[in-house]
Parts: C-alpha cells; sequence; structure tokens
C-alpha cells in the first residue's frame, strides 16, 4: 500500500499503527501516515485494525489527489478556484459509497455555514446515553462535558440512500476554558456520533500538541482550533445568536467523480450552492 501511496505523494515515510486501550483492553487503533519530515498526512480509526489503516490510505489518496490537481491547474472544473481545500472530497474504494460520502460531506459544509454565518438554529439533544460502543465512549470521556446537537434537513432531491431527509450531528466537546467540536451528515437511518465524536477528539489533541511542543497555528483551521481552545464562551455566544428555525433546502451546485490513478480506488467532490466556504474569515469563525 505505501508503494502506491508513494506514487502519489513520494515524500511518504511510513505508516504508524497504535492501538487504543481501556486500562489492558484494546478498543480500536488509529493508523497514521507521515512524510519524511515527520508530519502526520493522514489518519484512521476504527475498532478494526484493516479499517482503520483502509481510512487513513483513503484520506491519503484524497488530499494528494487533490494537492496533485491544485498544483497543475487552477482547478476550476472542480471549484478548486474558489474552494482551495478538500471540503466536499471523498475517496474511497467503493464508488457509491464514496459519492455518498462527498454529498454527505457538501451537505455538512452547508449546513455549519446557515448555522454560524446566517443564524439557523440547531437544537440541543439528549443522546449521550446512547453512546455506548467503546471506542466513542473513550473519546466522550477524554472530555469535561459534550454536548450534542441535532437537524433535519430536507434536500433537493434524494441524493442519499433515497432517504427524503437527512440529518447533521454535531458534537461540541468541552474541556478547561476551551470547545472543540466534531460533526457528521448522515441519512436518518444512521448514527453521526462516533464519527463527531473523534473529529472533537481529533481538534483537542492538535490543541494540546501545538499548545505543549510548537506553540504556533500555521494555518486558518489551527488557529480557529487554538481561538475556541482558550475562548469557549466566544463558541457559545455565536451558537445563541442562531436562532432562525425555517431552514432552506440545500441545492448541489457541483457532483462530479474524479479519475484516479490506482485501480479499484475512488474520488468524488461534491459541493453545495449558498455558503461561505470553511477556509474564509476570521479566526473568531467558528467552522472548522
Amino acid at each position: 500500500m505505501l508503494s502506491q501511496l508513494k506514487k502519489l505523494k513520494p515524500d511518504i515515510s511510513e505508516l504508524q499503527l497504535s492501538e487504543v486501550k481501556v486500562d489492558t483492553t484494546i478498543i480500536g487503533y488509529l493508523a497514521t501516515i507521515f512524510t519524511e519530515n515527520g508530519y502526520p498526512y493522514a489518519g484512521g480509526c476504527s475498532e478494526k485494525r484493516d479499517t482503520a489503516i483502509r481510512i487513513a490510505a483513503a484520506e491519503c489518496i484524497e488530499r494528494a489527489i487533490v494537492h496533485k490537481i491544485r498544483e497543475e491547474s487552477d482547478g476550476e472544473c472542480l471549484l478548486l478556484n474558489e474552494f482551495p481545500t478538500t471540503c466536499g472530497f471523498a475517496a474511497g474504494f467503493d464508488s457509491a459509497k464514496t459519492k455518498a460520502r462527498a454529498i454527505c460531506e457538501a451537505y455538512e459544509r452547508w449546513a455549519w455555514s446557515k448555522w454560524m454565518d446566517e443564524n439557523y438554529s440547531i437544537p440541543i439533544v439528549e443522546v449521550a446515553n446512547c453512546i455506548t460502543d467503546p471506542l466513542s465512549s473513550y473519546f466522550q470521556k477524554t472530555f469535561d462535558q459534550v454536548i450534542f446537537l441535532e437537524k433535519e434537513i430536507q434536500p433537493e432531491l434524494n441524493w442519499l440512500h433515497n432517504q427524503e431527509s437527512i440529518k447533521l450531528g454535531i458534537v461540541l466537546g468541552i474541556k478547561g476554558n476551551g470547545v472543540f467540536p466534531g460533526s457528521r451528515v448522515v441519512s436518518v437511518t444512521e448514527d453521526p456520533w462516533g464519527h463527531a465524536l473523534l473529529e472533537a477528539w481529533r481538534h483537542a489533541i492538535i490543541f494540546e500538541n501545538i499548545s505543549k511542543y510548537s506553540g504556533e497555528a500555521k494555518d486558518i483551521f489551527d488557529k480557529r482550533i487554538m481561538h475556541f481552545g482558550n475562548y469557549k464562551e466566544l463558541a457559545f455566544s455565536a451558537i445563541e445568536r442562531s436562532k432562525k428555525s425555517k431552514w432552506p433546502k440545500p441545492k448541489l451546485r457541483l457532483l462530479q467523480e474524479v479519475q484516479t490513478p490506482m485501480e479499484k480506488t475512488y474520488l468524488w467532490r461534491a459541493l453545495c450552492h449558498d455558503f461561505v466556504g470553511w477556509h474564509e474569515g476570521p479566526i473568531d469563525r467558528f467552522v472548522y
């Protein structure tokens, strides 16, 4: 696998696999792909070892191909000229599932912008007692408190598993003076909380690592993590302003497959109309 990934990104160095344990019991695995300079380029987490590796590989493929496209063209056909990040991209090893994840990410980016930039409300829900799998429970317990929010959304078309509506699940992990969000869009029959808790935990780890080792956030996303990792009250002030109840329907602007150089590997990008990209705005925009 590493030899294939090196063809996409020559400075890939190694894959490290670490166990997530509670006492002496292994409850999951973290797979991280590093570059030669020690940068953690991609990662994956799962209760199953092989799944964690596949997730890390897919993330590596996604980032490497998008980076290559941006190097070789303006990326206008994929709207990279307007949204120059990996937002809306999904890579994987099953075309239909990868396409569905890209669509979900498009709706997720759109919904966050509606929530934070246009003040549409997302209700708090009580689901803490429903978090029963060991890995999600582990992530939840790393925080002082976790707040769960959920919003059902009706898209323009039934793009996802023929469901008439989808749902956005957001977790806010509170730790000390900071708040660390995570989220996921899924069909109404699926559970968003495991992935959302993983994202929140990752953001908290980034905050701790920057605080402890480097002391400097290099991009807008890390700067926001550091900002809200120190000033949780500013995030909750923004949430308090979001009171509009009648949401619009998201409309897909882009849904396109990208050819990959690897056999049985797929890449899609989906983006909605009418939202502000995650890369835009100042550090006190609670979107990352």
